[in-house]
């Protein structure tokens, strides 16, 4: 993958900063009680720029998900074909966190917005199906069978989530060792 051009830093920039002053407004005065355009005049951007690049505001709190799947994607086709389809989505799983091993903070502040907001639950659990069923349809194209592809990504994302909340649970906890732990029940 070709690293991007000066357009793409800065469209990914003002990505990451409207996400990041959304997270900080919804933090503050709580989810339901934010405007897109509040969060575009604390971007100082104008709100037709907040919905070039998200679509509702609970994308706000999502902003890096196509990141995730792409990573997953990614992952999963430069495994070799001779790897088995549970060790190229371990491989997958250990390159995510990679991304997020020096998030935490920012973790936690978005698992709180989410735990608080019946929407921003149901948007977390559309995005889990999202992951398992980018790992299924490149499980698929590896030659798994499509019911086993299906089985293998909601059990990994699944680890992956109980990962996550163990890791911002836990500050002893590397977002790996979390990782590993909960693949290791899932091998036993």
């Amino acid at each position: 993958m070709t690293a991007p051009g000066l357009r793409g830093r800065k469209k990914a920039e003002t990505r990451r900063r409207l996400a990041a002053a959304a997270v900080d407004l919804f933090s503050e005065r709580g989810f339901d009680a934010v405007t897109m355009q509040d969060v575009a005049a604390a971007a100082d951007v104008g709100s037709r720029t907040v919905f070039r690049y998200f679509v509702d505001k609970a994308e706000l709190v999502f902003a890096d998900e196509a990141v995730v799947d792409e990573e997953l994607r990614q992952v999963l086709r430069t495994e070799p074909a001779q790897v088995d389809a549970w060790s190229a989505v371990e491989a997958a799983l250990v390159k995510l966190t990679d991304l997020w091993a020096d998030q935490r903070r920012e973790g936690v502040r978005r698992r709180r917005l989410v735990a608080g907001s019946a929407a921003l639950t149901a948007r977390h659990l559309l995005k889990l199906d999202r992951h398992a069923e980018v790992i299924a349809e490149e499980l698929v194209a590896r030659g798994a069978a499509r019911e086993a592809a299906r089985v293998i990504g909601r059990c990994a994302t699944a680890a992956f989530d109980c990962a996550v909340d163990r890791w911002l649970d836990d500050p002893q906890v590397s977002l790996a060792e979390a990782l590993q732990d909960a693949l290791d029940v899932l091998r036993h």
